[in-house]
């Protein structure tokens, strides 16, 4: 079979202005497709930000509670060490006291702020 041709003027631009409304029609189709695509392009970027920020967030919000724990156990830690350091110096000085006079130790040189020879109340 061969191809069939029209010849006749009228109809090839009836036919035309069909066939370009078609066209035009799928045209604007693959614009509107490609538009939609980069719109949920651009909302998928504005999600996983979100979601960073998110993450960012909770995690900023982990960390100040946690660095609250730390602040509060690095304070029972120096004053440990400030009780342990005072118990020390007290307990040098006892021993101290007790081999120069020859005496045994009394509850009273063990309470800070008592003169010697001084009872606790």
């Amino acid at each position: 079979m061969t191809r069939a041709r029209i010849t006749a003027t009228t109809a090839t631009k009836t036919l035309f202005a069909l066939v370009e409304d078609q066209i035009v029609g799928v045209a604007r189709e693959e614009e509107m497709a490609a538009e939609v695509a980069e719109i949920d392009a651009l909302v998928q970027d504005a999600e996983r930000e979100w979601i960073a920020a998110d993450l960012e967030e909770s995690f900023r919000v982990s960390r100040d509670l946690t660095d609250q724990v730390r602040a509060r156990r690095a304070h029972r830690r120096a004053d440990r060490a400030a009780l342990r350091t005072n118990l020390t110096l007290r307990s040098s000085f006892v021993v101290g006291c007790l081999h120069t006079s020859g005496a045994t130790a009394t509850s009273h040189t063990l309470v800070p702020g008592l003169a010697e020879g001084e009872a606790a109340a």
